[in-house]
């Protein structure tokens, strides 16, 4: 006779040493995230009730498609953050920018405009997806001649990503974040398949939930419990609380 077993599920990590976002799209109307403040306001909500308390608001900077600013990120932060006084929620919120790797953000460097977490060095950037970056390395030294602490974002998710390749650049001294979703399937197996390999070789610095709409919460929930996010958060060597506002 047989007998079948259903797994039970595992526990909600402990969110103390990630409760501060610092990957979202909750800035209202500038980019593929929130539309408007009530969607604002109804992600901050949920992921409120998933532990998080502090949150670092992410918009893209990219090309054409987010030709963001300081101006466009700042008009739509102090509306939502008008808002978010309105009803009283009173959690920790910063506007930074995940800035696409390209002529413009090299602009930036230059300039020494680029938007960084609260009282710290550390900014985000991204990669294409597909096609491998051209001139990354010298663009890492140069950034951090200038004072800067890079974070990649995402590393999981790019085709080309191997783990020798992130070990190069963390001996750079560039930072590696995890989004929280790669946990499941949502973006495919095998985008799971190497987020688990790196962090099971602790090589993660930051985490954050790149949360674009409240239908992902549960996504996100899902993640949470996920055996690859209890080691991620007891035996990677996160950053995420040293993001001073």
């Amino acid at each position: 006779m047989f007998s079948f077993f259903k797994s039970k599920k595992s526990p909600q990590v402990e969110m103390d040493r990630i409760s501060t976002d610092m990957h979202s799209h909750i800035l209202p109307g500038i980019d593929d995230g929130a539309g408007d403040v009530d969607q604002s306001i109804e992600i901050i909500k949920g992921l409120r009730e998933l532990g998080y308390s502090d949150f670092f608001f992410t918009p893209h900077v990219l090309g054409d498609y987010y030709p963001n600013t300081d101006s466009t990120i700042e008009k739509s932060y102090d509306k939502l953050n008008y808002h978010m006084e309105l009803k009283h929620i009173d959690n920790k919120v910063g506007a930074v920018a995940e800035y696409f790797y390209d002529n413009r953000l090299v602009d930036l460097m230059e300039e020494n405009s680029i938007r960084t977490f609260g009282l710290t060095k550390f900014f985000l950037f991204e990669l294409s997806f597909r096609q491998k970056p051209q001139l990354l390395k010298e663009f890492i030294y140069n950034v951090q001649m200038k004072g800067y602490k890079p974070i990649l974002a995402h590393p999981e998710r790019y085709t080309f990503t191997t783990i020798e390749m992130l070990e190069d650049l963390k001996n750079r001294g560039v930072h590696l974040q995890l989004d929280l979703m790669s946990l499941t399937n949502n973006y495919g197996k095998d985008v799971k398949k190497m987020a688990d390999k790196i962090v099971k070789l602790k090589m993660f610095d930051f985490v954050g939930t790149d949360i674009h709409r409240i239908d992902q919460k549960p996504i996100i929930e899902e993640a949470l419990c996920t055996k690859s996010c209890h080691i991620l958060v007891n035996e990677n060597p996160l950053k995420n609380t040293l993001l001073k506002f």
